[in-house]
């Protein structure tokens, strides 16, 4: 092992600058802990650059503070100075970049600096990013409303993609896209491993342009598909409708997004409201927008001095009162019914928070989302952009908005329960449903983490999805949009409360409402379990069920390649009968989470049972997967529970032989000068032939060609090769150009994907300096991937023990460049093949590792490099006790 002789540094402008503007502006500085940010730089670093791994040891009582560098294997030891602060960091950042340059001649100051950076960041907030200069110039040309895209809000949820609100009127909108969508790919490209910023890239472009977004929504088994046409983007911000009736004289209004002259369009709008029994404003789905018009909108209805919103920073703190500069008299009086759901966001909390705290309004709906910072921009010397979070937004109360989002004053529940079609009879207690035809009577209740709130005020009911924000204005009637809206429960429970307002005793009017509301919602949920003969009528004379009295059993069998049936059997041995008793599974896999199985009444010495068909996309399962359920009875209490685990088979893996050959001289539509080397402009047929060297059929392999570093233009780049047999040939071209105007090409990658196993895809990558190799390349396997214990015991997808043993091998030995291993998308392993070139060819290369496991689901990502060109990729997943 060496000690490196500590030399100057190189200049690191891109990151002090970044450094700088951490110390200055960043709104949460007890997150600025130097050696966190150092963790965070060195994981980026890690995962960015698989053979390399750099291991802070700052304690060390010999050596002082060193850097443990492992590069392909050879270990160098880098003293720094001790870290204390962010110009320690700075320094021991441009120490280490001074040893990486000399170490790997293929990496450049920029880009290990842009690694130390999104590392940095990473360790911060969601919102604050590096915008690469593309895309910062991208960003800029958004934000000046130059741009076309589908109409999404977007935001992250638990490390997710997640969909804040679909603007109105929109594709995204029109096509069904929800709030809480999870956005897994654009154009067949993952999302788990892109900034918020680096997806919006690909989401936006010109006017007419096709995207396609594979999303996860909860109660859908698989992915749903949206394909999309861009559009230029123009929301309007306020619309209104009479909603009065010979009893009650009331205004709708909805306020969609915060632009510019927002409050001044909606105070036009309520001009002449002198004689209205009240308004109902409402912000659902709204994703938030200019805080300024936040602030003016809640000013229209309150009187002076009252507290709207201040902001928390290192440079932005501010309060704003209410002070009456907007507002005319009679709005101060207005009788005010504020909605929110989910998809309020931002800007949308501000103003409900503001009028709920000052109890100007009544609030209801859902729990907001809850995106409560402020961000602002920098432009970066090396043209790139710094987005930071700079502070964030409190309530009239002082309290945070972010991740919390604001609580109504009554909460509306929404119930699920399949229609029967027509011509369908009402069925009984052996019904079979399917996930798409499934029951959702417990909304987001979290069964492990129950809190009775006897202060919360709520509703539960019937929700028929049927659509009221997001419709198209040019094509709904406004008579029709008039009518399903006073159909809508929110809507309906607001003028209620309206007709009844008085100020002065606001909590016991809201009560009472909820109490009336809640049992007729209730009885319309006990009709419409009725019809599926479930009785779900509730005598709160009767004694709860015990969970002696009650037998729970399940199954689960596989009745076709794609269709899982699990049945639940119960029992009521006891001598009272069990009221609305339901079962629901909880397993790590989301496809079989959250399943519910309403019993609903069990009269004494009975037996019952309730089947779900699930639809299982190919690969979506372990060969293990855990399932647990468990059983509530009407209070949600849980009785009891059956964990089981469910055996599926092994996932499909696939290996190919490949051959590549370019074309410039006009054959498959390419354009150039005809001598087989790529050139900037040059149009390039990449043609190829591709064999199944596995056992089975692949039914369909998707190909697709992208650039990596470089400006290109990909005019054929997708291509889906079907029913390919094993030892069977197919072959193809694609068509690509070069845009890079320097000596340096770029570099683009070819990924295999086998869309119906589920696995991972193998990614050929090719430097354009470099020509093509003309041998038939075979694309590396992993083979025989297990866990085992210390003791050489097997272990399958769930463990009590907090480290395993993960072993396996690579086929090919002597293409093998080397394995490396991530555990939740942090390198825990790293092996070099040492001897590949050396062996009898029908060699494995063998690697063994321990892995420490986290506690709850750790995701297991294996790749194995070829000197050839190739990674291919292994997943699996443990849960640890």
């Amino acid at each position: 092992m060496d000690i490196a002789a500590v030399q100057p540094p190189p200049e690191a402008p891109l990151l002090a600058e970044v450094l700088m503007h951490l110390q200055l502006d960043y709104f949460e500085p007890e997150k600025l802990d130097p050696v966190s940010l150092l963790q965070g730089a060195l994981t980026e670093l890690g995962r960015m650059i698989p053979e390399l791994t750099v291991v802070p040891e700052l304690q060390d009582k010999i050596l002082g503070p060193i850097l443990n560098i492992s590069f392909k294997n050879e270990k160098t030891l880098l003293p720094v100075s001790k870290i204390s602060g962010l110009y320690d960091l700075h320094i021991a950042l441009q120490i280490l970049m001074k040893r990486l340059l000399g170490m790997n001649p293929q990496l450049t100051q920029l880009k290990i600096e842009q690694m130390f950076i999104r590392g940095i960041l990473n360790q911060l907030d969601a919102y604050s990013v590096l915008l690469p200069h593309e895309i910062y110039n991208e960003f800029n040309i958004n934000i000046g409303g130059q741009f076309a895209g589908v109409g999404l809000v977007v935001g992250t949820r638990d490390d997710q993609l997640t969909v804040i609100a679909p603007m109105d009127g929109s594709p995204a909108a029109l096509a069904g896209m929800k709030s809480l969508d999870k956005i897994v790919a654009v154009d067949g490209e993952k999302t788990e491993h892109m900034t918020l910023d680096e997806i919006l890239h690909r989401l936006r472009g010109n006017i007419g342009t096709p995207v396609t977004l594979s999303v996860l929504r909860k109660g859908h088994a698989k992915a749903l598909q949206f394909k999309l046409l861009r559009e230029d983007i123009q929301v309007e911000s306020v619309e209104t409708y009479d909603l009065s009736s010979s009893k009650q004289t009331v205004s709708y209004v909805r306020i969609k997004n915060f632009q510019i002259d927002t409050s001044r369009e909606l105070r036009n709008k309520l001009g002449s409201l002198n004689m209205v029994d009240g308004v109902i404003l409402d912000l659902r789905n709204n994703p938030g927008g200019l805080l300024e018009e936040a602030i003016r909108v809640s000013d229209l209805f309150l009187p002076g001095k009252k507290r709207i919103v201040s902001t928390k920073g290192t440079v932005v703190s501010s309060v704003h009162d209410a002070k009456q500069l907007f507002a005319g008299e009679h709005l101060l009086n207005i009788p005010l019914v504020l909605l929110i759901n989910r998809g309020s966001a931002s800007a949308a909390e501000i103003v409900a928070a503001a009028l709920k705290q000052n109890e100007r309004a009544i609030v209801i709906g859902e729990q907001s989302f809850g995106k409560g910072t402020v961000q602002t921009l920098w432009d970066l010397k090396d043209g790139s952009g710094l987005k930071l979070t700079i502070g964030e937004y409190l309530t009239p109360y002082g309290r945070s908005i972010h991740n919390i989002g604001v609580m109504p004053n009554l909460r509306l529940i929404p119930v699920t329960v399949p229609e029967l079609k027509n011509g369908e009879k009402e069925l009984g207690r052996q019904e079979i449903f399917t996930t798409e035809k499934r029951f959702s009577l417990l909304s987001d209740f979290d069964a492990e983490n129950k809190v009775n709130d006897l202060d919360e005020l709520s509703i539960s009911y019937l929700s028929h999805n049927t659509p009221i924000l997001n419709e198209d204005s040019k094509i709904i009637d406004n008579n029709l949009k008039i009518e399903r809206l006073k159909a809508d429960i929110f809507v309906k429970i607001a003028k209620r409360l309206l007709s009844q307002w008085n100020p002065k005793i606001t909590n016991s009017i809201i009560q009472k409402i909820s109490r009336e509301a809640e049992q007729k919602e209730s009885e319309i949920i006990t009709e419409a379990l009725s019809k599926h003969g479930i009785d779900w009528s509730l005598n709160p004379l009767i004694n709860s069920a015990t969970p002696e009295m009650l037998i729970l059993t399940w199954s689960a069998e596989m009745v076709s390649t794609d269709l899982l049936r699990m049945k639940v059997n119960l029992r009521n041995s006891g001598k009272i009968d069990a009221q609305r008793l339901i079962a629901v599974t909880r397993a790590s896999n989301g496809i079989l989470d959250s399943l519910e199985f309403p019993i609903g009444k069990l009269v004494s010495e009975e037996n019952t049972s309730r089947t779900i068909d699930v639809k299982i996309p190919a690969g979506m399962m372990e060969e293990q997967e855990p399932v647990e359920i468990l059983l509530f009875d009407h209070n949600l209490k849980k009785l009891k529970s059956v964990r089981r685990q469910l055996h599926f088979s092994p996932k499909r893996n696939h290996s190919f032989w490949l051959r590549m050959e370019i074309f410039d001289n006009g054959r498959f539509d390419s354009r150039g000068n005809g001598d087989g080397r790529v050139q900037a402009g040059e149009t390039i047929a990449l043609a190829f032939k591709i064999e199944n060297k596995s056992k089975s059929t692949v039914p369909e392999l998707l190909l697709k060609l992208r650039g990596t570093e470089g400006a290109f233009r990909i005019n054929r780049g997708k291509l889906l090769l079907k029913n390919l047999e094993p030892h069977k040939k197919q072959k193809d071209y694609f068509l690509f150009k070069s845009l890079m105007d320097s000596g340096n090409l770029g570099k683009i990658s070819l990924e295999m994907v086998d869309i119906k196993s589920g696995t991972p895809g193998i990614v050929y990558l090719w430097n354009l300096n470099n020509m093509l190799p003309e041998q038939r390349l075979v694309t590396p396997e992993l083979l025989g991937v297990s866990w085992q214990d210390k003791d050489g015991n097997y272990v399958e997808s769930e463990t009590d023990l907090s480290f395993l043993i993960l072993q396996g091998n690579v086929s090919n030995v002597n293409d093998v460049r080397d394995v490396y291993v991530y555990l939740n998308n942090k390198k825990v392993f790293y092996s070099l093949n040492r001897n590949s070139g050396q062996q009898d060819k029908n060699t494995e290369f063998h690697f063994q590792t321990k892995v420490n496991l986290d506690t709850g689901n750790n995701q297991i990502s294996i790749f194995s490099r070829s000197h050839s060109g190739f990674t291919s990729e292994r997943r699996l997943r443990i849960f640890r006790k």
